[in-house]
């Protein structure tokens, strides 16, 4: 189940103004994709998943995650950023097979790649 926050709406709006609603729809998608890979790998290992809340800010996959193991933890935390790296693979052998859809698919690239690697910074800077 997806839920959408006020401020999602907000952001949907002034991308559409501001004429960036393809990159906003190609980032989304990016979003949703990556918080299902969190999900699908929860679910795998045998946890529930209760819904995922889209915001300005990002997503949050939300679930009953009290007694995750450090394995089960890094497998679920690993699953949507290695599949946004791999959309980006894929993006690009897509490129090389058929060029002229450069144009149409590099928002769906730098998405990808910036959702990529910014989940793999650390949650708390202090602790480094």
């Amino acid at each position: 189940k997806i839920k959408v926050g006020a401020s999602f709406f907000a952001l949907a709006f002034f991308m559409l103004i501001t004429k960036n609603g393809v990159y906003f729809l190609y980032y989304i998608i990016a979003v949703i994709l990556h918080e299902f890979a969190h999900a699908r790998v929860a679910l795998k290992l045998g946890y529930k998943t209760k819904d995922i809340c889209l915001s300005a800010f990002g997503a949050v996959l939300y679930g009953d995650f009290n007694e995750v193991t450090f394995c089960d933890e890094a497998k679920i935390a690993l699953a949507g950023p290695f599949l946004n790296l791999f959309m980006a693979v894929c993006t690009l052998a897509l490129w090389w097979v058929f060029p002229s859809l450069y144009t149409f698919t590099q928002p769906f690239y730098i998405a990808n790649v910036c959702i990529f690697a910014i989940n793999l910074l650390p949650d708390n800077f202090s602790e480094i």
